[in-house]
């Protein structure tokens, strides 16, 4: 209940001040989304001793940008990081991106932190806010540089900044990690147990030809996704007796011709769908391939066509995997993405549903009924005008979208056996002062927040009620 009173747009500051004071914790929303907090509930919320407090005031977008400029230098790293990468407005980004770098060097400087665990905090910036990289890279500081160094791939512009720096610790570093990222892998370079991070060098390193021979027997499914093998090797992967090793081998896209033609003629039918994908096969021979999209690998996806007339191709292809392709191109024209909203796929009818920018109503509602996991994505895309209709339906997720329509009457769903539409009855203008004073004891803590967060709640009730919930002197 603390929460939503925090958070009710009538709360009047004399009760925001008890709030913050009495429940800093409870507070906490308030002070990362209000926009018309106390100057001395701010002023109090950056000087406070608990770093979740400054965090959540740091976060803020509507604060003075100055007074969270002060929070990217906090003494707590976790909360000067979460300062930083909030949003800020315009080119004050940079201003506190620039600022916190200046000031983990100064804390190097004044010996207040190792330059070793200020190049942890540097990368993991980096890691989070991409965009950081290329100020870390124009930083007088070598440390600064030094830790960009570990953030971008070779061959890249900003390494080749970085290549010919002019401290040569930051050169000598560079040619490092180029040397490590382009050497070869032996067995010696393998953790000895299944890890993530053995399989990365598995798939994503140049390997020593004993490494690959010892591979070629042992694990030959995870070595099939190197991209860096020899056409000898990759032979070999195509003709492996195992399916479980030709399937992974048929996404390659270095292979000839004749070995596409025999995978998608392969006996397995989850080689053959997978080949199905391959670039050098037109539309004219899909027709005579059988195929199980159900076999397809869900996180293996051929990337979006950059010539948007392929996409459009891939539409119309009788390869339900090939229009699932076409689907994820949020550039199709509304032709296109009516037909494919029709398909018969339902993977289709899902990429198109996400990721178009205008989808019809339609689709989007038939998706949110097929696909649960997809709920959360698509629910704030679907327009609320004809929601009211869901408002008995049997899924209690459609009674609470049903409630985006301003047609919708809240009352009835107020008593909804499900606290979800419960949640969304109560949160609604129409609620009468009395029902949202009955349902702040609702046992469900979400329902009774959300009828506390009801700018229509009487002031005398949020007071009397953050009063009986005040701690004991």
């Amino acid at each position: 209940m603390i929460q939503g009173f925090s958070l009710n747009p009538a709360a009047p500051q004399d009760l925001l001040r008890r709030l913050f004071e009495n429940h800093p914790r409870e507070f906490g929303p308030a002070l990362r989304q209000r926009a018309d907090l106390p100057d001395d509930i701010v002023a109090a919320a950056v000087r406070h001793p608990s770093p979740w407090t400054r965090r959540a005031i740091g976060s803020n977008p509507s604060v003075d940008p100055e007074i969270r400029l002060s929070l990217v230098e906090d003494p707590d790293g976790d909360v000067a990081l979460a300062v930083v990468l909030s949003p800020w407005p315009g080119q004050r980004w940079r201003e506190a991106v620039t600022r916190h770098l200046d000031h983990l060097v100064a804390l190097v400087h004044a010996g207040r932190r190792d330059e070793q665990a200020a190049r942890v905090a540097l990368e993991e910036l980096g890691s989070e806010d991409r965009r950081a990289v290329a100020l870390m890279v124009a930083h007088p500081a070598p440390t600064v540089r030094l830790a960009a160094a570990g953030l971008i791939g070779p061959g890249r512009p900003l390494w080749n900044r970085l290549a010919a720096d002019d401290d040569p610790r930051v050169r000598a570093d560079v040619a490092r990690r180029e040397h490590e990222a382009t050497r070869a892998r032996g067995l010696a370079d393998f953790p000895q147990k299944p890890c993530h991070a053995r399989t990365d060098t598995i798939v994503g390193r140049r390997l020593t030809p004993e490494a690959v021979a010892h591979l070629l027997r042992t694990e030959p499914a995870s070595l099939a996704y190197n991209k860096y093998l020899t056409p000898e090797t990759v032979a070999a992967l195509v003709a492996h007796p195992d399916p479980a090793v030709r399937r992974p081998a048929a996404y390659r896209t270095d292979l000839t011709r004749a070995q596409v033609h025999a995978l998608i003629a392969d006996p397995d039918v989850s080689v053959r769908t997978a080949a199905s994908l391959h670039a050098l096969l037109g539309e004219e021979i899909q027709t005579t391939i059988d195929i199980d999209p159900s076999t397809m690998d869900p996180d293996i996806l051929a990337p979006v066509p950059d010539d948007l007339t392929e996409s459009i191709r891939l539409a119309t292809s009788v390869n339900p995997l090939r229009r699932r392709r076409a689907a994820r191109d949020p550039r199709l024209p509304a032709g296109t993405v009516t037909v494919l909203a029709g398909d018969a796929d339902p993977q289709v009818r899902m990429h198109v549903a996400l990721h178009h920018p205008d989808p019809p109503p339609a689709l989007l509602l038939r998706v949110f009924r097929e696909d649960v996991s997809r709920r959360r994505a698509l629910a704030n895309r679907i327009p609320p005008d004809g929601l009211s209709a869901f408002a008995a339906d049997p899924d209690p997720e459609f009674r609470a979208l049903a409630l985006r329509d301003p047609a919708t009457d809240p009352i009835p769903l107020l008593d909804d056996p499900d606290p979800r539409v419960r949640r969304a009855a109560v949160a609604s203008p129409r609620v009468p002062a009395d029902r949202l004073v009955v349902m702040l004891d609702d046992p469900d803590p979400g329902v009774a927040d959300a009828a506390a967060a009801n700018p229509a709640l009487p002031v005398p009730v949020m007071v009397q009620r953050a009063a009986a919930t005040a701690r004991p002197a």
